[in-house]
This record gives C-alpha cells, sequence and structure tokens, in this order.
C-alpha cells in the first residue's frame, strides 16, 4: 500500500505491553488507512512526518470492526527501508 501520511499519533493496544506508532495514509481514490508500525522504532533514515509519502506492506486486519494495516516493511517511496 502506498500512500501520502495524513496524520499520526502514539496508542498503547489492550494487551501490547508499549504503545505503538499509528499513521493514517491518504492513498489511492482518496481512500484513508490505518497503519499500525508497531511498537519498535523504525531505522532512522525513514522520516515519519505529515505529508511524507511511504509504501508499507503487512496483512490486513479487523479490530473493533474496523480495517487496519498491520506494517511487516514500511520504506519511503524514494526508496529508503
Amino acid at each position: 500500500m502506498r500512500g501520502t501520511i495524513k496524520g499520526m499519533t502514539e496508542l498503547k493496544p489492550e494487551g501490547a505491553d508499549k504503545p505503538h506508532q499509528f499513521v493514517i495514509l491518504d492513498a489511492a481514490k482518496g481512500q484513508h488507512v490505518l497503519v499500525d508500525l508497531g511498537g519498535e522504532k523504525l531505522p532512522e533514515k525513514i522520516k515519519l512526518e505529515e505529508g511524507r509519502k511511504i509504501q508499507v506492506r503487512g496483512p490486513r486486519a479487523k479490530v473493533n470492526g474496523r480495517y487496519l494495516l498491520i506494517a511487516q516493511q514500511v520504506s519511503q517511496i524514494d526508496g529508503t527501508k
């Protein structure tokens, strides 16, 4: 999934031992996708900020009636991983 970061937050999911980073991606056709980036810090070379274009790969899950993407791989559109 590719998209532009429209929002970011940090939340502690139920049952998790530490907070996870979440972003909202503005993807194709105006679709907004919630992405769980996990509880580990991403490499410094990946800059998470609103307006940055990223690509995320991972499975989709349904939580509280809403779909989200659980990131297994994150890269900037310029190819930084």
